[in-house]
């Protein structure tokens, strides 16, 4: 009989990379798995506190958020109907849409010349993240990047012109430049190191664009990212 750990990975590895933010997660210690069939799969992923579910039928989206806990309020949502359901279960009423860009390729792009130092972040670092990234001004949690070691600065003459992380599930993200430094190359050279530094630690480069950010998108497929436009939804 399979055990639920090889029906979860039968069933990322017949998604491909669409299924790469499951795959990773499965390999990760904490990882709880809920439900694992040819049909879906549903994972608690300790670390970002996130629900990760995938179904391919309605009949599934129903069985694996009926698995979720009353008072749950994170999720990923790939296969149709999830996003729906979650929603009128949990009574979530933000949320964002994204594609999913994966890295398939052994070998990292070449990081191109920006004229950047390309260093870990430091713990100080982390205010100055925080008040600068766009997306988000949450600073104990950009701090828990920086101890984490999942954080990149940028560093042109003593100061820090932008940065990279991997978000809590795995991703990559957390980019950002700041305007002065912006029409140098800086964006793709922080996500370049940020592959490279993700496959020399054995795993695959994995990230989230809003569906409607051009430019990020752009940079994805400029550097040798597979951009799955299939629906891609996080719930909170």
């Amino acid at each position: 009989m399979e055990t639920m750990d090889s029906a979860a990975a039968r069933f990322c590895e017949a998604g491909g990379a669409y299924y790469a933010n499951l795959a990773h997660v499965l390999r990760r210690p904490g990882t709880r798995i809920l439900y694992a069939a040819a049909d879906g799969l549903g994972v608690y992923d300790a670390e970002s506190e996130a629900y990760m579910l995938a179904a391919h039928t309605d009949e599934a989206a129903r069985r694996l958020v009926a698995l979720c806990p009353d008072g749950a309020d994170l999720f990923t949502a790939q296969g149709p109907g999830l996003e729906r359901q979650i929603r009128a279960r949990f009574c979530l009423t933000d949320g964002q849409s994204c594609y999913q860009a994966v890295y398939e390729k052994s070998e990292a792009p070449r990081v191109p010349a920006s004229g950047a130092l390309i260093r870990p972040a430091r713990e100080e670092d982390a205010a100055f993240i925080a008040a600068h990234y766009g997306a988000m001004d949450d600073e104990a949690y950009v701090a828990g990047r920086v101890r984490a070691g999942r954080m990149l600065c940028a560093e042109i003459e003593g100061a820090v012109a932008g940065f990279i992380g991997w978000h809590a599930e795995g991703a990559m993200g957390l980019l950002e430049v700041l305007p002065q430094y912006r029409r140098r190359g800086l964006a793709a050279a922080l996500e370049a190191e940020a592959i490279r530094c993700t496959l020399a630690r054995g795993e695959v480069p994995f990230a989230q664009i809003l569906t409607d950010n051009a430019a990020s998108l752009a940079l994805q497929q400029k550097l040798g990212m597979t951009v799955l436009k299939r629906p891609f939804a996080w719930i909170f």
